[in-house]
């Protein structure tokens, strides 16, 4: 049966494609990490979606679960206010993405 809800890019939320393409040019820009390609990175910028959107998005995120942020005292990088929640945060990133 479809649905018609287009692409995954544009049946994921705004809020959630803007979260994940900070995540991920914060990733490749400072800490060298690249999850997705320059393909996915564009489309989640490029993406218009529509009215139909995915409820809590399939690709699972360890640190978007609030027990796992507070269990490795994971701030997320746009609420990080002072360097050193920045330097603690990114290298719990680095650690996770160790196989990228």
């Amino acid at each position: 049966m479809d649905e018609k809800i287009g692409s995954y890019f544009e049946s994921v939320s705004v809020d959630d494609r803007k979260r994940l393409l900070a995540e991920e040019l914060h990733a490749q820009n400072k800490l060298n990490i690249h999850t997705v390609g320059k393909w996915a990175t564009e489309r989640l910028r490029t993406a218009i979606g529509g009215w139909r959107v995915i409820k809590n998005a399939p690709n699972y995120d360890i640190l978007a679960n609030q027990s796992y942020q507070q269990a490795f005292q994971f701030t997320p990088i746009e609420m990080c206010n002072n360097s050193e929640e920045e330097q603690i945060s990114e290298t719990i990133i680095k650690v996770l993405n160790m196989a990228y």
